[in-house]
């Protein structure tokens, strides 16, 4: 925005053709006049997390999709970048001072019920970048963390090669 506030938006894409998809018209899914960031839809795309600074301060918090204008739970004591669990039973995320908290919720009614957080025993998470950094990997059993060292304090680079297999056929001899 002209002003310098961030919303969150979606970018529908035309898959007819899978190996050339086509962007769509960018739809906004959440304004506000604060920044609104770090998207995260649940696995069942019933719910979206994000970070807020409404408030004044970072925070968590979880609305329904698609949204309706009715229910918006706060889910942090101060936090940033949500993440869902792959089973959908944790958003976690990082609180204020670089740690990573769990915290469990229930459904009812279309109301979303958090529990009180939890600190993982995780070592600080500092990012300078502000850029997403974490991750958690599919079976649900580790993060992916990038950081600095503690001397440097320089971002670290991450480079996830995907289809191995597919790439060494291509590059060695037959």
């Amino acid at each position: 925005k002209p002003n310098g506030d961030f919303d969150i938006w979606s970018l529908p894409l035309d898959l007819t053709d899978a190996d050339h998809p086509k962007a769509g018209t960018p739809q906004p899914v959440l304004q506000s006049p604060a920044n609104d960031v770090d998207p995260a839809v649940s696995p069942d795309g019933k719910w979206i997390a994000y970070t807020s600074e409404e408030s004044g301060v970072s925070e968590v918090y979880v609305r329904a999709l698609p949204l309706r204008g009715e229910g918006r739970w706060q889910v942090s004591a101060g936090g940033r970048t949500p993440l869902w669990s792959s089973d959908g039973k944790t958003l976690y995320y990082v609180n204020l001072d670089e740690r990573l908290m769990a915290s469990s919720y229930s459904v009812a009614n279309g109301s979303f019920s958090p529990s009180t957080a939890r600190m993982l025993p995780i070592d600080a998470l500092y990012n300078p970048t502000g850029e997403k950094y974490l991750d958690i990997a599919p079976d649900g059993a580790s993060f992916i963390i990038s950081r600095p060292t503690q001397a440097s304090r320089e971002p670290v680079k991450l480079s996830l090669l995907v289809h191995l297999t597919g790439e060494l056929s291509r590059r060695l001899p037959k």
